[in-house]
């Protein structure tokens, strides 16, 4: 049974979605000019300031009276030249940054800023955390150890750099818990490790060492490898007897090879061991290249069963300098593997001599 539908509904409905594309045209219309013109009021309501504020970022303003014209400007401006010191803060360091803080500070906007990192938005409150790192001082770095506890993976993220930026000790293990999963975790590798980028989060990052979570273990190694601080050792060494994880023990491998030193080849040898991962092993041999020693090991090495620590051992050797690649000439009957790779190292001699003969003339 066909439904036949009246004309009226028919140009009812036509006339309602003309009139709904119609309203939205207009409603871009004016949000896109509401833009404009509040970028035109910012541009105004700064261009007096423009000179000031170029001042005291370029550290060319030695009696603060630049500084002091920025701070006694008139409380309807503050709120939009506040932004733009904040925009500057992302670049600048030392007096001029200082000099830049005290504004804020003088006009009161610590308070504003920690009141907004508990607000319902997820969005605010990433930017109110935000905010706080360039900030810094007393309380600071409390408030943003507490969000890094938050329900919204950017507001944790935010916390994470902003712990980093004002370089507070006691949040760095807290930063490198944040990555194990989680509802209250899972914050990426590369923001935590620019939230312990900071010589005082050694402390913190050797006890994540030992941390329940794995993730949080390779995190920790990761740092100590950044960071090479060669005091961790002893705590990395510990970590890689007791660590039972591949990915783990493949991170504190690496860190070995920049904190660790001559004494530290056994405990290197014996993870290359066929007992062990071969991510683990393949970590291992290159990790022993950095600390240098003999071509023996990785000589017998090039006939392992595994290509990839096979590989390893060529790329060692050739990280030797003229004593390892001299024995790679020296290999009889290599693996296809092997072959491949001592091909690849000559190439790349070739290409790097060739570079320096230009170079040269």
């Amino acid at each position: 049974m066909d439904v036949v539908i009246p004309v009226q509904i028919v140009e009812a409905a036509l006339w309602l979605c003309g009139g709904t594309v119609v309203l939205l045209l207009l409603l871009l219309v004016l949000v896109r000019a509401r833009r404009m013109s509040g970028d035109r009021r910012t541009a105004r309501r700064l261009a007096p300031l423009a000179d000031d504020l170029l001042e005291v970022v370029c550290g060319e303003d030695p009696d603060g009276a630049a500084s002091a014209r920025l701070a006694a400007v008139p409380h309807r401006h503050r709120r939009t030249l506040e932004r733009a010191i904040v925009a500057r803060l992302e670049f600048v360091r030392g007096a001029p940054a200082r000099e830049l803080t005290d504004v804020l500070q003088s006009w009161g906007v610590r308070d504003r800023w920690v009141s907004r990192t508990r607000s319902l938005s997820p969005r605010r409150r990433a930017a109110a955390v935000s905010d706080l790192g360039f900030l810094g001082g007393d309380g600071v770095g409390d408030v943003l150890r507490a969000r890094l506890g938050d329900r919204n993976d950017g507001v944790r993220s935010s916390a994470a750099h902003a712990i980093g930026r004002i370089r507070d000790v006691d949040g760095a293990a807290l930063v490198l818990e944040s990555v194990a999963p989680g509802p209250r975790g899972n914050v990426p590798l590369w923001v935590a490790m620019e939230g312990v980028c900071f010589p005082g989060a050694s402390a913190g990052t050797m006890s994540a060492l030992s941390h329940d979570s794995s993730v949080v273990r390779a995190a920790a190694a990761r740092a100590v490898a950044l960071g090479g601080w060669l005091g961790a050792a002893p705590a990395v060494r510990a970590a890689m007897a007791d660590e039972s994880d591949t990915h783990a023990l493949v991170e504190q491998v690496r860190a070995l090879a920049v904190v660790g030193s001559g004494a530290d080849s056994t405990t290197l040898l014996d993870a290359t061991r066929p007992a062990q991962a071969g991510a683990v092993r393949s970590a291992a041999v290159l990790a022993l290249a950095e600390l240098g020693g003999g071509v023996q090991p990785f000589m017998t090495l090039l006939s392992d069963p595994d290509d990839d620590v096979a590989r390893a051992a060529v790329v060692a050797l050739t990280r030797l300098g003229p004593t390892g690649r001299r024995a790679l000439i020296d290999v009889e009957d290599p693996s296809p593997p092997v072959a491949q790779e001592v091909a690849l190292a000559a190439l790349s001699a070739a290409g790097r001599r060739l570079a320096l003969q230009q170079g040269a003339t």
